[in-house]
């Protein structure tokens, strides 16, 4: 029976064209790599090899090896890395959002719900999430848009809409609302981890001067000693509260609103109903 170990060292032998570049490769003797190539010429039943004095060298029949060698050492890494991920699934409910205040919900409720599996997050683009979401990479995604797929499931989970925070002097504090444009071309303090937000930010205020910071703590800190402007949404606001000596206005432009839904295939929309129904009672009680 061929083993992988011996495919690897085909291929290295194939790669650095002697035994024992390829065996100083592989950290391993050249007599113990030579043993291991007749080995497999047994398995094989066939010559493999060209051998002269003091060298060998792949032969036709050697080269079609290689070909398939390749080929199996892929599919066994890809076997590999399947059954790692399924485990991984089992075992843990992986959520990933376009913008960071779903999670900040939608995590403790796995954590409580799913109390013997382990909870990751991560923010990305909804391309990317859509993509590891088929590739079920994610149990769970948070995307802007609803899918169009009809194999999966989806839930509004809320809508969230962006102000301006300004300085009681800053000149346009006292605006009833106002338009992106209107602050186009002055410093900002922004929070760079924001996923569909960040990018929205930059297209519709492109003379903006942006001061990134990607700790949110440290945002937060920034916001209540600068009298620069930023951002704040009405999601920040219930978990925070408004801030002290921040005039709050609202944005007019339609790109300041964005409204998220909780998708997952409709195979795991059984083992998801509790966080569902948990994203409903929210949505209820924000209601009443």
């Amino acid at each position: 029976m061929i083993e992988i170990g011996q495919v690897e060292q085909l291929l290295a032998v194939s790669k650095y064209g002697t035994l024992s570049k390829a065996a100083e490769a592989l950290h391993i003797s050249q007599p113990a790599l030579s043993r291991a190539m007749q080995k497999l010429e047994e398995e094989l039943q066939v010559p493999i090899f060209d051998r002269e004095k003091n060298r060998i060298t792949l032969n036709a029949t050697g080269k079609v090896a290689v070909d398939y060698a390749q080929k199996v050492l892929f599919s066994a890494n890809d076997m590999i890395a399947r059954v790692r991920e399924y485990d991984r699934m089992t075992h843990t409910i992986s959520i990933g959002s376009c913008a960071p205040a779903p999670l900040w919900d939608l995590v403790p409720y796995a954590s409580k719900i799913y109390e013997d599996m382990a909870i990751s997050s991560e923010i990305k683009m909804p391309d990317i999430l859509l993509s590891g979401l088929e590739n079920d990479l994610y149990t769970a995604v948070v995307l802007n848009k609803i899918p169009d797929s009809k194999e999966l499931y989806y839930e509004l989970y809320d809508t969230e809409t962006l102000y301006f925070s300004l300085a009681p002097d800053h000149p346009l504090a006292d605006s009833k609302a106002l338009f992106f444009k209107n602050l186009d071309g002055q410093t900002m303090l922004l929070y760079s981890r924001t996923g569909v937000w960040y990018p929205m930010h930059l297209e519709t205020q492109p003379h903006t001067h942006f001061i990134l910071q990607d700790n949110r703590e440290v945002f937060m800190d920034l916001t209540q000693n600068s009298t620069l402007p930023t951002f704040i949404s009405n999601l920040s606001i219930e978990r925070d509260g408004k801030p002290d000596n921040r005039k709050i206005i609202p944005i007019i432009d339609k790109e300041a609103t964005n409204s998220f839904y909780l998708v997952c295939k409709k195979k795991n929309k059984k083992l998801l109903e509790p966080l569902y129904r948990a994203v409903e009672k929210r949505l209820e009680k924000k209601k009443k």
